[in-house]
């Protein structure tokens, strides 16, 4: 019984050294891929661990509704890849899945929705058409007026109008440029490892496990 004991207590010592020392093959093995939108770019970042990217991987970006291959290329040293959006991906309001493929069957994928791409760009048209119609429509109805009153300046109206989009395209610009290292801070905490409790957690079933194992050879030889 206590030589069981014995070989139970070491066996857990080893598997307790080897959950330490050696990396686990589950986290090793396991490849994420993020994309986001910045401005008229797709950004993508590509890893195994927060501090192994995956170089040189396959990136492959498809209409994610038909499977249609649109771009393709290759990470860079830092797991980086990045695209500019297809004039003809933004006409046809595409949803966008990124594929990785990182080598040894390691696979990954991210969708990116059209409406992402869409609002960043100022796609979300109309809206300076709809306004520049409805100046010339109001322009047309009404004749002008020739009272002793100071009318406005027909004119002014769409030049407002033009500047404030485009002070709001430069706003929008700024925003992501400031958020793009936000964005990347998040990408990386969802690619964390695991806490250590849950690591000692781990520990303990494995050690509870020989335990239970020592107990039923012992079981058996009485």
């Amino acid at each position: 019984m206590s030589t069981l004991i014995r070989i139970a207590s070491k066996l857990a010592c080893l598997i307790l050294l080897a959950t330490l020392v050696l990396p686990c093959p589950t986290l090793a093995h396991r490849v994420t891929v993020f994309a986001w939108v910045d401005g008229d770019t797709v950004r993508t970042t590509s890893q195994f661990s927060r501090s192994n990217k995956v170089h040189s991987g396959l990136i492959e970006v498809m209409d994610a509704a038909t499977g249609e291959l649109l771009v393709s290329g290759r990470t860079n040293n830092q797991g980086e890849f990045s695209f500019e959006i297809p004039p003809a991906v933004r006409a046809r309001g595409m949803d966008l899945r990124v594929a990785l493929k990182a080598g040894e069957g390691h696979a990954g994928e991210w969708i990116v929705p059209a409406a992402e791409y869409m609002v960043q760009a100022g796609a979300v048209p109309s809206r300076r058409s709809e306004q520049t119609e409805q100046t010339e429509t109001s322009g047309q109805a009404k004749p002008v007026e020739t009272s002793g009153q100071a009318g406005a300046d027909p004119a002014v109206t769409p030049q407002v109008s033009a500047d404030m989009q485009a002070i709001e395209q430069a706003v929008e610009r700024a925003l992501d440029r400031k958020l793009a290292p936000v964005t990347r801070m998040l990408a990386e905490q969802m690619q964390a490892g695991p806490s250590v409790p849950e690591i000692v957690g781990g520990i303990g079933w494995l050690v509870g496990l020989a335990g239970m194992g020592a107990w039923l050879a012992a079981r058996k030889k009485k």
